[in-house]
């Protein structure tokens, strides 16, 4: 696969991400989603795991889901250049011994 192509295959899995993340929550909100952090009361927390889950909430969960894994294709694992490659590979990878510094004649 060419660069170019795999830009915008990485361009193309983030704009996924992150409509796919937020049609999600929307669809939860929409379908009756419970929202609870830790700050919420007892009370608050009791009452959302009493009621089950609906259809939406389902649907919304596994859209976040298709989302979250759209996030995953990273372009991080790949060097951007061949100097970002040089740089990124040990002088032994590169096949380049490490020479011992040599201080110049005459210098003590």
């Amino acid at each position: 696969m060419n660069e170019r192509r795999q830009d915008r295959l990485f361009a193309i899995c983030g704009i996924a991400s992150a409509v796919l993340v937020h049609v999600g929550l929307f669809v939860g909100v929409a379908g009756g989603q419970a929202f609870v952090n830790l700050g919420s009361s007892p009370a608050k927390v009791a009452h959302a795991l009493a009621n089950p889950a609906g259809t939406g909430v389902w649907v919304g969960a596994y859209l976040d889901l298709l989302g979250y894994g759209a996030f995953l294709p990273s372009p991080s694992g790949r060097p951007r250049s061949s100097v970002a490659a040089s740089l990124a590979l040990s002088p032994v990878q590169q096949g380049r011994a490490m020479r011992p510094s040599v201080s110049p004649r005459g210098a003590c």
